[in-house]
Parts: C-alpha cells; structure tokens; sequence
C-alpha cells in the first residue's frame, strides 16, 4: 500500500469583507503531489461547532491525498472578526471569494472544488457557479430552502418563550414580527438580526437554472436508509444541468446537530473515491484552462 504523503498545517488571519480579519487554515501536502485546492465553506451557527472535529479530520484526509485544503471561519463566525448580528450572507459571499484567492496565492493552484456542509454548500456552489476556475463541487446535505431554514431556526427559541410566558402558545411569527420590531432576537445562543434573518429570506429557496460546467457530488446523511424526499427532489434538479453528477447517500447521525460524533469513515472515504476519478476529460479540461473567471 502507498504511503499517503506528508501534509503541514498552517493558521494565518487574512482580510475578508468590508476589511474584517478572518481566520483559516491551510492544509498543504508535498508541493509535488497538489491536485487541486479546496475550499471548505462551514455551516451556520451550532452545526459549524458539532460538525468541527469531522470537518478538519477531512480536510486533512483530503490534503493527504494530494489536495490543498483551505478551511475559514466565516465574518462573525469562530475566531473571524466582526459580530454575527452585524454580518449577512452577502458578507459571506464576499468572505468565500477573499478565502478562495488566499487558497490559490498559498497554494499556488489555478483550480479549485468548492466544497460545503448544509447552508456552507449552498454558497460553495453559488460561488462555484460563478466561476470559470470551478474544477468540481462537493455538497453534503446541502440547505437549498435558506427561508425556510432560518425559520426553523427560530423554533429553538420557542421552548424558551413558552416557558417565559407561563405556558402561553407562541409561534415562529411572533418571533419574526419580534426580530423585526427589536432589531434582533437570541435563538440559541446566537443573536439573529434583523439584516442576518432577512438575508436568509431574501435569498430564499436556491434554484439551479443554468447548466454546471463542472462535476458535482450530492451526499444525503441521514439516519434512514434512504435519501429525503428533499433531497431527491434537488438531485433531479442538479442532474438537469451538469454533464457528471452522482449522488449518494450515507446513512449516519447527522453530525452538525450534536457533539458526539466525531469520525465519518464512510462519508471521508466514499468523497474521497469521487475526488479521485478522472471527472473531467481532456476536451473540457482545456477548455476550462484556457477560460478566465467572470
């Protein structure tokens, strides 16, 4: 069995939107053995925490199979600068492109796979879908309904507020109407402003309407056996508009949503598989190499 190469690790602070700090780490093996770089965009809130030790396990499962690996923390998120009540997912549209530049300076990588965990993969493939350097996309368990998702959300507060009121009934309007008439609500520990929540529902359901230049990877996680009706329904509508798409599924805890588990062998090992395929054929890869970003 080849031995996997050596990978070196390296955490710097760069500058992101309207000029904030952010944090990354860089994941690098033997400057010799880069494939391609990839960029790891982390989900919202909680689920960044739970899902922490399985993300950085496969960045470096990923590096030591010859990729460059770059993981960040959004503005407001981790140890980046800003509040999170001062921040919108338009800042992190903006945070995802500086993170990209930086992947591609330190890594010296023309090419990158744009790869997310839940709302993370949503704007990993809407950066990826702008971009003629998008080699592959990798979405696990992606989020495409962000309205639908931030009112879920909300339902973390409700148990508080039911107990606050005496056992009275709220609903998640009532919470929405408060956000709005306040400027800004705690769910869950996290305060949610009322430009951070609106952000989530103005972009809304994401639609995939153009075809996808580039392969890419749906991974359903979930206890059942078989994929949500959810993700079915998205994985119809990504077939529709890329030449190479697979989809799985892997039956599992989902790991964003509690502390307890921190290995993924099976979703590492299966991603891992896909990265290593020859997706794209020589007539498309010189097509993208001879393309420049719009």
């Amino acid at each position: 069995m080849a031995k996997l190469p050596e990978i070196q690790e390296e955490m710097f602070f760069f500058e992101g939107s309207k000029g904030r700090k952010l944090l990354g780490f860089l994941h690098l093996p033997d400057a010799e053995s880069i494939t391609a770089g990839i960029i790891y965009s982390h989900p919202f809130a909680e689920e960044k925490n739970c899902s922490h030790a399985i993300a950085t396990k496969t960045a470096r499962s990923f590096a030591e199979h010859g990729f460059a690996v770059f993981r960040f923390d959004y503005s407001g998120c981790g140890d980046s600068e800003g509040e999170l009540m001062a921040t919108t997912l338009t800042d992190w549209q903006d945070d995802l492109r500086c993170a990209c530049a930086q992947l591609k300076q330190k890594a010296n990588v023309s090419k990158l796979i744009y790869f997310g965990l839940r709302t993370g993969a949503v704007l990993a493939l809407l950066e990826a879908m702008k971009k003629q350097h998008t080699l592959m996309a990798i979405l696990w368990q992606p989020v495409f309904d962000l309205k639908t998702f931030i009112q879920q959300f909300l339902r973390h507060r409700l148990g508080a507020e039911i107990a606050a009121r005496g056992g009275n009934k709220v609903t998640v309007g009532e919470l929405a109407s408060e956000i709005e008439t306040k400027g800004s609500l705690e769910v869950a520990g996290y305060e949610l402003s009322r430009q951070l929540y609106q952000s989530f529902l103005n972009f809304g359901k994401i639609g995939i309407f153009k075809p996808l230049h580039f392969p890419v990877l749906l991974v359903s996680i979930a206890t059942t056996t078989r994929p949500s009706f959810a993700m079915k329904n998205a994985a119809m509508l990504l077939q529709k508009h890329t030449h190479a798409f697979e989809f799985e599924h892997v039956a599992m805890e989902p790991f964003w949503d509690r502390y307890w588990q921190w290995d993924a062998p099976e979703l590492v090992q299966l991603t891992v598989n896909w990265l290593k395929r020859p997706h794209i054929d020589q007539q498309q890869q010189a097509s993208l190499a001879n393309a420049n970003d719009f």
